[in-house]
C-alpha cells in the first residue's frame, strides 16, 4: 500500500476528511526510523494483542481504520489508547477512517521518530 492510500481518509459519503499539511510535515519530520504496518483482523481485541508488545515509542502516529459502520467507537478509542501508550508522551497523531461493507477490521499505522537506542 503506497503511504498516500494510508493518509487519504475517506467518510462515508467518501469525501476525503482534510488533514492539513503541517500535520503531515511533523509527522514526517521526526529524526530516527519510521515503521508501517498494516492488521488485519476480525475483532478489535485480535487488533490489539498485535500492537500492544511493540517495543518502540514513536514520535509520530497515523493511523487508517478501515471498518464496518456497525464497529462501535468504543472500539476505536480502546486502540487507540493502547497507541498513545505506546508512543512518545508529547507524540503527533492523526487518525481516521474509512468504512467499508466487509466486516473485518484492517488497520494502516505509520509510526515515526523511532530512537532504537532507547
Amino acid at each position: 500500500m503506497k503511504i498516500s492510500q494510508i493518509i487519504s481518509f475517506k467518510t462515508k459519503n467518501d469525501m476525503n476528511i482534510d488533514i492539513k499539511m503541517d500535520d503531515l510535515d511533523e509527522i514526517f519530520s521526526y529524526e530516527g526510523f519510521s515503521y508501517i504496518k498494516t492488521i488485519n483482523c476480525k475483532k478489535m481485541e485480535q487488533c490489539i494483542e498485535k500492537i500492544k508488545n511493540f517495543k518502540f515509542t514513536p514520535k509520530g502516529v497515523v493511523v487508517k481504520f478501515e471498518i464496518s459502520e456497525n464497529l462501535p467507537d468504543s472500539d476505536i478509542y480502546d486502540f487507540l489508547s493502547i497507541i498513545e501508550e505506546l508512543a512518545h508522551e508529547d507524540a503527533d497523531m492523526i487518525f481516521g477512517y474509512e468504512f467499508t461493507k466487509n466486516e473485518k477490521i484492517k488497520i494502516n499505522l505509520i509510526f515515526t521518530g523511532i530512537n532504537l537506542n532507547c
